[in-house]
């Protein structure tokens, strides 16, 4: 049996297509699981049978390839987001909870994606810092700027904690951090990277901020599905999801022919929802 790919023993991918080529024909042999045999690995799983992991592993490999090829051609080799998507699948097989309701491939997906895309960003080396913190520090301070030219003044930590839709006490865990949150001329990480270069022209969009919109929309998008149809329909006009138009819970139950408390009700049941599910997929950061 062909080893797992694991940051110890690495995928038999070496540069060049016909590697690739090469690697989709042994991952062939193993093959797609019903439903019931899924389950009854992911039960073995969750309670750390380790030969049970490997077997759900392999039998997933595939789609580690299919989502990287997603992502091909954006500078790093396929064969590197393979084997970070690996890992992602690995790290989706330890944690997979059977209860929930949605397949193993649905769940793996985003651990894939986030293998994947978090290999991308750290290829581009945009910043200095570990990624998940990179991306709130560049929201502190591109919000920082704004609000400052916008008001002629350094914005109190009231308003910048909300305008960023963090508490307070988060931000001043990350300054306290991360200082070079006070000033554009302050450096980054270790390497002394600007901040100001991290930051860049404001009004010009940049590739990987728009790769992790793409995440967050595939992650709503895929969370949403998992609601039932009325849940559905209510996030969707309370969030103005379709029309950009946010509606209140009266407008809501008057659409959909319920109660005001009702509507508020169920908004409440699908926001809990989402929240465990995110929270089961290590995406509780999209989901605060």
């Amino acid at each position: 049996m062909t080893d797992l790919p694991t940051k110890e023993k690495a995928a038999p991918i070496n540069a060049g297509d016909a590697d690739v080529r090469q690697y989709l024909s042994e991952i062939r042999r193993y093959p797609r699981l019903e439903p019931q045999q899924e389950l009854e690995l992911a039960k073995r799983c969750a309670q750390g049978d380790e030969d049970a992991i490997r077997q759900l592993v392999n039998s997933n490999l595939r789609l580690v390839v299919s989502v990287a090829r997603e992502y091909a051609g954006r500078g790093v080799p396929l064969q590197d987001l393979i084997q970070e998507g690996s890992i992602g699948l690995l790290a989706a097989a330890r944690k997979y909870d059977y209860t929930l309701e949605f397949r193993f491939s649905t769940y793996a997906t985003k651990w894939i994606r986030q293998g994947v895309t978090r290999c991308l960003k750290n290829h581009a080396n945009l910043i200095r810092v570990p990624t998940h913190t990179a991306e709130r520090i560049r929201k502190i301070v591109q919000t920082r700027t704004a609000l400052w030219q916008e008001n002629g003044e350094e914005p109190t930590d009231e308003l910048l904690a909300a305008t960023c839709e963090i508490s307070v006490e988060k931000l001043q865990q990350l300054r306290a951090l991360y200082p070079e949150i006070r000033s554009l001329d302050a450096s980054v990480g270790e390497d002394d990277v600007p901040m100001g270069a991290v930051v860049e022209d404001l009004q010009t969009p940049q590739p990987f901020e728009t790769l992790v919109r793409e995440e967050l929309t595939r992650t709503i998008n895929g969370l949403l599905q998992m609601l039932t149809p009325r849940q559905q329909e209510v996030l969707v006009l309370r969030f103005g999801m379709h029309d950009g138009i946010c509606y209140s819970f009266e407008q809501i139950g008057k659409s959909l022919d319920i109660s005001k408390e009702r509507a508020r009700q169920i908004t409440q049941e699908a926001i809990e929802k989402l929240q465990k599910l995110g929270a089961s997929m290590g995406l509780e950061d999209f989901l605060e």
